[in-house]
């Protein structure tokens, strides 16, 4: 049985600054991280001026989502980081190598730590958690070795993610390319609002007053999609409500088979 040790007796975990959506901007001294940059649902970055309040980070230091999507880890993008984000500062580099962190903050127990201690409605929050991570004390050689072997993964990870972001590039071309409105045009073809052709278009209710719950139905969010546009597999990551609720709100989502393309 490995010792652990409390991740905040090994490292500093600073927390970001939040200067209010009016400081947000398309250029400025320092691109502002929040959770969902981290995550990789928002594709616009923002901007905020140069500030002695902000907490920077860079490529190389791991950063921990606590707010809105607990739990995330992320490193390789550098910025200031929001107050629902906090910089994984490792003290003694010589007894834990940060890499190693980055790694043991992704595993299962941490995970569920997180997951156990994330509070709210709307917003989670799961600030708590920090109290009760602990990290397994390894001898540094095995850490290094460790990371060696994640890294080896993880870069497969990254190819496989790569393919599928071209997959979604091509298939947007595909889109594109076939629905050609300019065509449609020419041809005398009418084009509708999007309302005048559906049935229904359903939206499903925001959460004010809900909780969420361990179990139950699963609630697709927009960082529940993958690059291609699909629904991640990995259950563990929704949230989930009460089947009561859901009756209450009975439409849903479910997977269609995929469409033939039109041809004009």
């Amino acid at each position: 049985m490995r010792d652990l040790v409390p991740l905040i007796s090994i490292a500093k975990l600073p927390r970001g600054t939040e200067p209010g959506a009016s400081a947000y901007g398309r250029t400025g001294n320092a691109r502002f991280l929040r959770v969902s940059d981290l995550t990789g649902s928002r594709e616009t970055p923002v901007y905020v001026k140069a500030s002695p309040d902000l907490v920077i980070s860079n490529t190389n230091d791991t950063l921990l989502a606590l707010d809105g999507t607990p739990g995330v880890v992320a490193r390789g993008i550098s910025g200031a980081i929001s107050s629902g984000i906090r910089r994984v500062d490792v003290i003694d580099s010589t007894r834990f190598a940060p890499d190693f962190i980055y790694y043991a903050l992704q595993s299962a127990p941490v995970q569920e730590i997180i997951r156990k201690h994330s509070k709210g409605v709307t917003i989670m929050h799961a600030s708590a958690a920090l109290k009760e991570i602990k990290i397994p004390m390894l001898p540094l050689s095995e850490q290094l070795e460790m990371v060696k072997r994640l890294r080896v993964i993880e870069q497969a990870k990254q190819n496989q993610r790569k393919l599928a972001a071209e997959v979604a590039r091509f298939h947007q071309g595909v889109v594109d390319s076939t629905i050609d409105y300019a065509l449609v045009k020419s041809r005398g073809w009418e084009i509708r609002p999007l309302r005048t052709v559906c049935d229904e278009i359903y939206r499903y209710p925001t959460f004010y007053g809900f909780k969420f719950a361990k179990k139950g139905v699963p609630v697709l969010k927009i960082s529940n999609f993958s690059e291609a546009d699909q629904f991640d597999s990995d259950m563990t990551r929704y949230d989930y409500i009460t089947e009561a609720i859901n009756r209450r709100y009975p439409c849903r989502t479910t997977m269609q088979p995929p469409v033939k393309p039109l041809r004009w």
